[in-house]
């Protein structure tokens, strides 16, 4: 009694290293008013740490009848690192008043025989450390179904079969092996086992191959439930038979820039099923312009182009051919000359530009003073004069189609004044004639000497640019 120690000065407190054994605690209460004091003293036994136990997995367990209930549990002391104990298993119908059925010593138990009928058990556990302390009970609650039901595998192929009392299929075409009809009355299909040519080829719900060789093959399956059960194994056969592309041909009608295009496909084993139509400038640079069997097509751009037309079967197989063509999209005439200054002096050059002209032209025809004539198909033209005067011009288009467009709209008639006021008369042309530039034109140089006296009588407007 002369070995205390001090544990606090409080009215109340918590202590938690008390040692195992027995202990006395004194308490002494003094009055602060007086200095008197009082002291009770109590004595307290400290028993050993309760050991505690878990078992692994849920506390809530469902299996059927005839599967085998595996459980395990660990000991641990109170500051939860795992010790050596003594285990005792219990197990109960899990009813009022229910027996005693199973009795195990062991750290895990395995039962295979608990029943339906039963239904309902309490798994009950408790461990002993080796100081002979006992751990509080823990509980598992196990639920025991019907008997496991084996699963059932089917069998379905994707597309439909051509016919026949085996089905057939094209060769070459791409088959789905389903599984969609297999199922499990009391779970789930965790597992699915393709055979073909006696090896697994698959695990998975379905599986997916093509045929190139003809003939009659067989398929096998059998699936696997979520408490290990294999169904029986199914199997089917099927036939590959020959296919062979569509026939196919087309023709193109129309021209300018609206085509037609008509096809003929045919299938010896079956039908067509499918067209494409394709149009670019070349086989690599096509778009899909239909799915039709015939199409129509209009451009608004001239060029050569590639058309395509593709057929496919009911056996996966396409056929195609391509043919090149023409398309001519006619600009609308919109005749356009435009003239350099038309007031010059002698030795400089008058320019006539026609690159804004749109519609296919032939020619461009310069009439100069109603009589010289200077012809050209360039875009661009230049006359030299040499000689001061007053020059009438008819300037002319000549369509490549030969039909020429209403009133003047395929005539200008600049009036060009070399080295003279442009106030002259316009009924006295001058009598010199210029020559086309060399350079400019491309045409060669005509060397004029004769003096002409033209009157001209005009009975239209002069149309000027």
């Amino acid at each position: 009694e002369t070995n205390w120690s001090y544990l606090d000065n409080q009215e109340g407190f918590d202590y938690i290293d008390f040692q195992e054994g027995t202990h006395a605690v004194q308490l002494t209460i003094t009055d602060n008013s007086n200095g008197d004091s009082a002291s009770d003293v109590s004595e307290i036994i400290v028993l050993s740490p309760i050991p505690s136990v878990a078992i692994s997995g849920p506390d809530q367990v469902t299996i059927k009848e005839g599967q085998s209930l595996d459980l395990s549990a660990i000991c641990y002391d109170n500051t939860m690192e795992e010790i050596v104990c003594d285990y005792e298993w219990e197990i109960w119908e899990d009813e009022s008043n229910g027996d005693l059925l199973y009795t195990f010593d062991t750290q895990d138990i395995s039962v295979s025989d608990l029943t339906n009928e039963i239904n309902k058990y309490d798994v009950m556990m408790r461990v002993m450390d080796d100081s002979g302390t006992y751990s509080q009970w823990v509980h598992v609650f196990v639920t025991v179904n019907p008997p496991n039901q084996e699963p059932f595998a089917g069998i379905t192929i994707f597309p439909n079969s051509l016919g026949g009392l085996t089905p057939e299929y094209y060769q070459f075409t791409e088959l789905t092996f389903s599984s969609s009809t297999s199922n499990d009355p009391d779970g789930n299909i965790v597992e699915y086992n393709w055979w073909f040519n006696n090896e697994i080829v698959s695990y998975t719900n379905n599986w997916v191959s093509s045929f190139n060789e003809t003939g009659i093959y067989q398929i096998k399956l059998f699936v696997r439930d979520d408490n290990g059960l294999n169904s029986s194994r199914v199997s089917t056969n099927f036939k590959i038979i020959v296919n062979t592309p569509p026939i196919i041909d087309f023709t193109i009608s129309g021209e300018g820039f609206s085509f037609v295009f008509n096809s003929s496909a045919t299938d010896l084993e079956g039908t067509v099923v499918q067209f494409e139509w394709l149009i670019g400038w070349s086989e690599r640079n096509q778009t899909i312009i239909s799915y039709e069997q015939n199409s129509t097509w209009t451009t608004n751009q001239t060029g050569i182009y590639t058309v395509t037309f593709r057929a496919m079967d009911d056996g996966g197989l396409w056929s195609e051919a391509s043919e090149t063509f023409e398309s001519k999209v006619m600009e609308q005439k919109n005749f356009v000359a435009l003239f350099s200054s038309k007031n010059i002096e002698p030795g400089e050059t008058f320019n006539i530009d026609f690159s804004e002209t749109t519609g296919s032209v032939e020619k461009f025809v310069i009439v100069v003073v109603g009589e010289y004539v200077y012809e050209t198909s360039n875009s661009k033209y230049t006359l030299l004069f040499e000689e001061e005067g007053k020059y009438m011009l008819d300037v002319t288009v000549i369509w490549a189609d030969g039909v020429p467009q209403d009133g003047l709209a395929d005539w200008y008639g600049p009036t060009v004044y070399v080295g003279v006021d442009d106030s002259i008369d316009d009924s006295e042309p001058e009598d010199k004639i210029p020559e086309p530039d060399e350079e400019e034109s491309g045409l060669p140089s005509v060397s004029l000497a004769l003096a002409l006296t033209v009157t001209l009588l005009v009975a239209v407007s002069r149309r000027q640019r």
